[in-house]
């Protein structure tokens, strides 16, 4: 990762001809609705929280920012822009975010929805959150969707609606996301994501879809569960984050402390609507034997709020607390 990193900065470095402006991102205090959530600082592309001033939402025509009144202030998503923001960000040392663009998301046909209901009244799911951390201290969005199947016939499903298998951890393939991001000159769609824990194990593997040059993606972590089961925990990213660290003060300019660049993503607060999304493709694939929508029981509590609607906060993630239940037939021969 540290070699991305500065690779990334020496890219920056040998640019000819910046631009002049420099686009810095104004705070603005998140709504008093909003959970208290720790910033964690991010290495690899952890997924955060929000931010003062960075409150996110997706719209028809980008990502916009919402002020504390609730007006939403469109994003500038151009090259041109997201040059700007990693100029600024050199300069001030402080976080900056880089907008991409997604498409909306879709939504499930009320007649299936229903009897997917139907058939999961009166039942209960226990499902998790993932963590940054193996021994979880630190847990970021719940498991949406429990498939039985094989983890191969879950990517076979997959595959037709174009979702890609997420590169190793591995210091080329940070380079290679980091190039992306800046240059623009190629998609590095199948960028990795950053490690994640359901109880206490990594993910099998992850998927990527609608990747825009990384900046922003539609993406999914998959763990084995008992039996034949898989757990899926699904997000948006909607902005890249990046952090270029000045040297700390006290140090001599001859010999100044420098920390690499932390990047990290901005994830859509709703990740019921990425659960969608993936039950969507799943149905298009034609392999869904059957499924149903379940009541859900976090077994993960550490930073979960019940809220008086009956949805809840993990976080600052918001779900309905519903899992989706599915059930696979493996792909028939030719």
């Amino acid at each position: 990762m540290r070699l991305a990193c500065f690779t990334l900065m020496a890219l920056l470095a040998g640019c000819t001809s910046p631009p002049n402006a420099l686009l810095a991102h104004t705070a603005i205090a998140a709504p008093a609705t909003q959970p208290t959530v720790e910033l964690v600082p991010t290495v690899s592309l952890l997924p955060e929280p929000p931010a003062a001033g960075e409150i996110l939402r997706l719209a028809a025509d980008g990502v916009q920012v919402e002020d504390a009144g609730g007006e939403a202030h469109a994003l500038d998503v151009s090259v041109q822009s997201t040059w700007r923001n990693l100029l600024g960000a050199v300069k001030s040392g402080q976080r900056t975010l880089l907008p991409g663009v997604l498409p909306p998301y879709p939504t499930l046909p009320t007649d299936l929805v229903a009897a997917a209901t139907a058939s999961g009244t009166g039942r209960e799911l226990g499902h998790g959150c993932i963590s940054s951390s193996a021994t979880g201290e630190r847990f970021s969005e719940p498991v949406s969707m429990i498939v039985h199947g094989s983890p191969a016939t879950l990517k076979t499903a997959l595959r037709g609606k174009q979702w890609v298998e997420a590169n190793s951890r591995s210091p080329w393939n940070y380079v290679k996301m980091a190039g992306s991001v800046i240059t623009r000159l190629w998609n590095e769609e199948g960028a990795p994501v950053s490690a994640m824990y359901l109880d206490g194990k990594l993910e099998l593997y992850a998927l990527n879809k609608n990747s825009d040059y990384v900046l922003a993606r539609d993406h999914m972590r998959v763990y084995v569960g008992e039996g034949d089961t898989l757990h899926l925990a699904t997000t948006r990213d909607l902005a890249a984050t990046v952090t270029f660290h000045h040297p700390q003060a006290g140090t001599t300019a001859w010999k100044p402390k420098l920390e690499a660049p932390s990047f990290g993503h901005r994830t859509d607060d709703d990740c019921d609507h990425e659960r969608d999304l993936v039950m969507t493709d799943l149905l298009a694939s034609g392999l869904v034997r059957d499924w149903a929508i379940v009541a859900g029981h976090l077994t993960s509590p550490a930073n979960v709020k019940q809220l008086a609607d009956g949805t809840w906060m993990v976080g600052h993630y918001h779900t309905d607390g519903r899992v989706y239940e599915v059930w696979l037939d493996a792909p028939t021969k030719p």
